[in-house]
């Protein structure tokens, strides 16, 4: 009769024992109201077990049971919802940009305008290329009817031989494409074209042309720019000598 009874209090100890140690996890765990991380609230959903909470969050079933009264974890109910203070904080929302102070009426407000390229030279009729220092304009070699058609190079009546360079002004507000043509002497009657493009250039290369395949002699260089009404302001026009 006595061992029976010792061993029914020694199960009984054992028990208690058991059941403390789950229900008072150690403090290193994490997770206690006031001792660990903020606590958060989620909703059962199907499906969901205590154990896969638990793990979920880093912390042992008989926390959730001891947070939010729970006798039997095998029965929770869908849509409840727990209170849980997990092991490992979350970490805290980025702080949005301070907006900027907005402008008081009546102060001035400085405008800075785009920068303008200007290229390393500029050529002035008689003179040839003069180098630029600081800021300079794009000085047309030739004086063109209309800025939106201009030669700016090579300059009138220029020396030239082998693959010559042509650049200037292509465009227009109602831009379609432009044209480059030639023709022998001063004042051609016929005219080919040998460049061309669908895109408008200002201060830039127009196109080429390979006057080693002319015989020597004066030549006329002309650009044309088309709207997409196929109308055209002046062409613009250069003379050169192929040698």
């Amino acid at each position: 009769m006595k061992n029976l009874r010792f061993i029914v209090l020694t199960s009984l100890a054992v028990f208690l024992f058991l059941l403390s140690a789950n229900l008072a996890p150690p403090a290193e765990a994490g997770g206690l109201p006031g001792t660990g991380c903020p606590a958060v609230h989620y909703r059962i959903a199907r499906g969901d077990t205590l154990t896969t909470i638990a793990w979920r969050y880093g912390v042992m079933v008989g926390q959730l049971q001891q947070w939010n009264g729970i006798a039997n974890s095998d029965r929770i109910y869908w849509g409840n919802v727990l209170t849980i203070y997990p092991a490992r904080c979350p970490a805290p929302a980025p702080r949005p940009a301070p907006k900027p102070a907005p402008v008081q009426q009546g102060a001035p407000v400085t405008v800075i305008s785009p920068v303008t390229q200007y290229p390393a030279s500029i050529t002035v009729i008689g003179s040839g290329p003069i180098p630029c220092k600081g800021v300079c304009p794009v000085t047309p070699a030739v004086s063109c009817a209309d800025q939106r058609a201009v030669i700016s190079s090579p300059a009138p009546n220029s020396v030239v031989s082998g693959w010559l360079t042509i650049k200037g002004n292509a465009t227009h507000e109602n831009f379609k494409f432009y044209k480059l043509e030639y023709g022998a002497g001063s004042e051609p009657t016929t005219w080919s074209w040998f460049f061309g493009g669908e895109w408008p250039i200002w201060q830039g290369t127009l196109g080429g042309l390979n006057t080693g395949l002319l015989p020597s002699g004066t030549y006329t260089i002309r650009l044309t720019v088309v709207d997409k009404t196929s109308n055209y302001p002046p062409p613009c026009e250069v003379t050169i000598v192929v040698r």
